[in-house]
């Protein structure tokens, strides 16, 4: 387990407090993991892990036989690791749909779950709730554009991930690599956020 973790044998005996961060996570990774678990629950596992631990345990959950739960805003994880979903939409309605997230975009990225969907009990009359403020006229429009923005974003992202898949890239070509996508990760996850903020008003 350890050498799958990419612990090579000369490391094995080394403390702990010796290890960078990356390593220490994957340490603590491996623990629960090495419990030999029926069942996983993952809250935003690939947040502040470096990719080479984001590899390693994409490629362990693949092969985990066990129920897995994942709760993440990470497309690529949830199109590699999943094949149910789901999705919150606010206001106690959740929509059950079968396959990965790319999926769920292409057939349904702007509906509202019917037949499969669960309300949770509120006590709230609806009545006296406030209606949503539709969107202005630039608000439209930069939802209009979003879409295509996250598109363009993911697309680099996985270009990158190729890219470090090579074993040719230089140590600096790494650091910058690991900088941008660093970088264009942030602006997904606030630009995702605005197309669901924008799309339940819309």
């Amino acid at each position: 387990m350890l050498e799958r973790f990419l612990f090579l044998p000369a490391q094995q005996q080394q403390p702990i407090s010796g290890l960078s961060g990356g390593e220490k996570k994957r340490i603590q990774i491996l623990l629960t993991l090495m419990n030999n678990p029926n069942v996983l629950i993952l809250d935003e596992p690939t947040n502040d892990l470096d990719l080479t631990t984001i590899s390693v345990l994409e490629d362990f959950l693949l092969s985990f036989t066990g129920c897995l739960i994942i709760i993440s805003h990470d497309r690529s994880l949830l199109d590699k690791i999943t094949d149910e979903l789901l999705i919150f939409h606010g206001d106690g309605v959740i929509q059950h749909y079968a396959g990965t997230y790319s999926m769920y975009k292409q057939t349904s990225p702007n509906t509202t779950p019917k037949t499969d969907s669960k309300k949770i009990a509120d006590p709230t009359p609806v009545a006296v709730r406030p209606k949503s403020t539709k969107l202005s006229y630039v608000e439209q429009r930069e939802f209009d554009t979003l879409a295509d923005q996250i598109e363009t974003i993911e697309h680099r992202q996985e270009a990158i991930n190729l890219l470090f898949q090579k074993q040719t890239l230089s140590h600096e070509e790494i650091k910058e690599l690991s900088k941008e996508l660093s970088r264009i990760s942030a602006e997904h996850e606030i630009k995702e956020a605005r197309w669901y903020e924008l799309a339940e008003r819309g």
